[in-house]
């Protein structure tokens, strides 16, 4: 049983079109009462937090600044081995997250990291149709993309193609996809889920990363769930993973041997429904941190 636990709330939503995921680490910070059945103690760190008027590429600066100090703070728990869980806001802090663990872990060993999403979020700002970076967060983690996102806190790639695993995936472009099938990167994408179900897919994902690096975390958008069960993400995407079925596949995960820690995104409290999608978070990080 671990007695604390790091929480580094991410409250930022310049990377997306709608900014409204930059408020849902401000909403989970402000209702302790969430908080109150977990068998640690939460304890959080300072709220990072980003505005801009601008969107797409525009917004670098303010999401580099946040992103760096994101992963200096996770690059402290890792190096201290205390457990965390960064909440986002948009998925552009798992640039800041995994950059920190890596760099940490530098001298210890590779990172390996599964993402749990409906969507790819492996776009390079030449294959965006958008701009918006908080779809690029995995290439820049893979070396791609713009330099300054690629190279928090060291010059080297945080995760080889090799290194990384994506569950749930029901929503990509070409571009993307493309870049991921070139690097042979492991994708189990939602058809699969619904064939074979979670609890099968989830274990060959973690025996497939163990089985390649020492160390791995673990990511999830919210909006890989079923909108019934998590109507308040960034961009909801129907017939997703069931929670129910999802939470006990992750229980005492902290447990396996090599990981870092875990990371929640994209929880947008503006349209979540009776605070379903709120509830949902602590449930899962009670499950991942449990015994």
């Amino acid at each position: 049983m671990i007695k604390k636990l790091n929480i580094y709330g991410f409250a930022s939503g310049v990377a997306a079109n709608n900014p409204d995921c930059g408020l849902g680490p401000l909403y989970l910070y402000y209702h302790p009462e969430l908080w109150q059945d977990l068998p640690f103690e939460v304890i959080w760190q300072d709220l990072l937090m980003a505005a801009s008027p601008d969107r797409g590429l525009k917004v670098l600066d303010e999401l580099l600044e946040v992103s760096t100090l994101l992963a200096e703070g996770v690059a402290e728990s890792v190096s201290e081995k205390t457990p965390f869980c960064v909440l986002g806001g948009d998925h552009s802090c798992g640039m800041g997250t995994w950059s920190g663990a890596a760099h940490a872990l530098r001298d210890e060993g590779p990172l390996g990291l599964i993402w749990v999403d409906a969507h790819m979020d492996s776009h390079t700002p030449e294959t965006s149709p958008t701009q918006n970076i908080h779809g690029m967060p995995v290439s820049h983690l893979l070396g791609r993309g713009i330099p300054e996102l690629a190279q928090l806190l060291d010059a080297q790639p945080k995760l080889k193609p090799e290194h990384l695993c994506f569950i749930g995936i029901r929503s990509f472009e070409p571009g993307e996809a493309h870049l991921l099938h070139d690097l042979n990167v492991k994708v189990f994408f939602m058809e699969e889920v619904l064939e074979r179900g979670i609890a099968a897919v989830f274990a060959d994902a973690l025996a497939y990363i163990q089985s390649k690096v020492k160390y791995f975390g673990l990511t999830i958008d919210l909006d890989a769930f079923d909108p019934l069960d998590a109507p308040g993400v960034g961009c909801r995407e129907s017939g997703g993973i069931r929670a129910a079925e999802f939470i006990p596949v992750v229980e005492k995960l902290h447990q396996q041997p090599g990981f870092v820690g875990l990371e929640i995104a994209e929880y947008n409290p503006i349209i979540d429904d009776q605070a379903k999608t709120a509830r949902l978070i602590p449930a899962l990080i009670g499950a991942v941190y449990r015994g």
